[in-house]
């Protein structure tokens, strides 16, 4: 159309000359709006995956140490790859109300990302960490050869002790069984953290006779 525009100009036809802009704009308008509306709809959704993103992010995550959530634990527990040797452990952070009380809550939200930031390491490629409440985290370890829980949760509560002396941790494990519920592999893992618990405590002075 063009070159025959430019040969005809002055002349009367819908695509000579001067009329050619009007007439490209009357044919081809509802295509340019139906290509902007199609444009704006694509940016709309980009950003509404963006934020519904970020929403399942914030409702899964652990805002001070980054470390997934409760949540996500309980979701991941129906979820996650079940195989031979898949272990959940439980650890429970020893020192926090002690770093709280003699240094402030500052120093014992540092302690708590320190750890964090351990476990997240410790688990290594495939496995996960979680804070599922103040000083309580969770690990899922992939099988099928699990690390050895104690040692795991010693060395990572060495490093925070460098800052930290009173720091330490309690943890106990439990292997995935078939047919097993998730709130029952949980629950089985919660009481061996409690057991190691038990173990590391000392004993309790015995008491004088009168």
């Amino acid at each position: 159309m063009l070159p025959y525009s430019a040969q005809s100009y002055g002349g009367g036809g819908a695509f000579d000359g001067p009329t050619l802009p009007l007439t490209l704009l009357f044919t081809h308008g509802p295509l340019i709006l139906a290509l902007r509306s199609f444009a704006e709809a694509r940016v709309a959704l980009s950003e509404a995956r963006v934020r519904a993103q970020t929403m399942h992010d914030l409702a899964h995550r652990d805002s001070l140490t980054g470390l997934l959530n409760r949540r996500a634990l309980e979701r991941d527990l129906v979820g996650y790859p079940r195989r031979a040797g898949a272990v959940l452990a439980v650890i429970d952070v020893d020192g926090l109300k002690g770093v709280n009380d003699s240094l402030g809550h500052a120093a014992g939200d540092d302690l708590l990302r320190r750890f964090a930031a351990g476990f997240a390491r410790a688990v290594g490629p495939g496995g996960r960490a979680y804070r599922i409440s103040g000083d309580e985290f969770a690990l899922l370890i992939p099988g099928p050869a699990s690390p050895d829980l104690e040692e795991l949760a010693e060395s990572v509560a060495a490093e925070v002790r460098r800052t930290y002396p009173q720091a330490g941790a309690s943890v106990g494990g439990a292997p995935w069984q078939a047919g097993e519920s998730a709130s029952a592999w949980l629950a089985r893992a919660d009481r061996a953290m409690y057991r190691h618990k038990e173990r590391e405590r000392p004993p309790a002075p015995p008491e004088h006779l009168n």
